[in-house]
């Protein structure tokens, strides 16, 4: 009966299967229940019917290993059908495929952080080596920077704009950027 309700009244209609109104018949809860057995109903005499009884073949109960997170599924497999077996090779070739692209992204995730690590390592190297340069020629500039500041405004205005540069960023320490080179 349940059977005859999985196939053909469920795909028909979605509402309880009852005997019909002309056979003057009073049905209780339970066999309502019955008459109309859930999903998990179904699944749960299909896995005991394989399990028990003529149908079964062999009995493999076992908790499988996840090879990909390494732990134990926290539920039990029966694998007693080839089209079972099937489906249980290729829901695990399935998963591997998935592993196999979500190691390939991650190890570009490492090698990108890696690539960034490494710039930022050699931006701050360049900027270091830039900041070293900049001092030893202002130590270079400076005492002839500072005998023409001492000359006055007069004299200043009169310098070359690559002298005017030097007094600006060297002398004064203006920041490089919008003096004209």
């Amino acid at each position: 009966m349940t059977k005859y309700v999985a196939r053909n009244h469920r795909s028909k209609t979605m509402g309880p299967l009852e005997p019909q109104c002309y056979l003057d018949v009073e049905i209780t809860s339970i066999q309502k229940d019955l008459l109309n057995p859930s999903m998990e109903d179904l699944i749960t005499g299909r896995l005991i019917q394989e399990t028990m009884g003529e149908d079964a073949k062999k009995k493999i109960s076992a908790r499988r290993l996840d090879f990909i997170s390494g732990n134990v599924a926290s539920y039990a497999n029966v694998l007693n059908s080839a089209t079972q077996l099937e489906a249980v090779k290729y829901h695990l070739l399935l998963k591997a495929a998935i592993a196999g692209v979500n190691a390939t992204n991650d190890m570009d995730i490492i090698r990108k952080a890696e690539e960034k690590q490494k710039a930022e390592a050699e931006k701050a190297a360049r900027k270091e080596t830039e900041a070293c340069a900049f001092q030893q020629r202002r130590i270079k500039l400076l005492p002839e920077l500072q005998g023409q500041v001492a000359k006055g405004q007069a004299h200043v205005l009169k310098l070359t704009n690559p002298q005017l540069r030097d007094v600006l960023i060297y002398f004064f320490r203006h920041s490089k950027k919008g003096v004209a080179s």
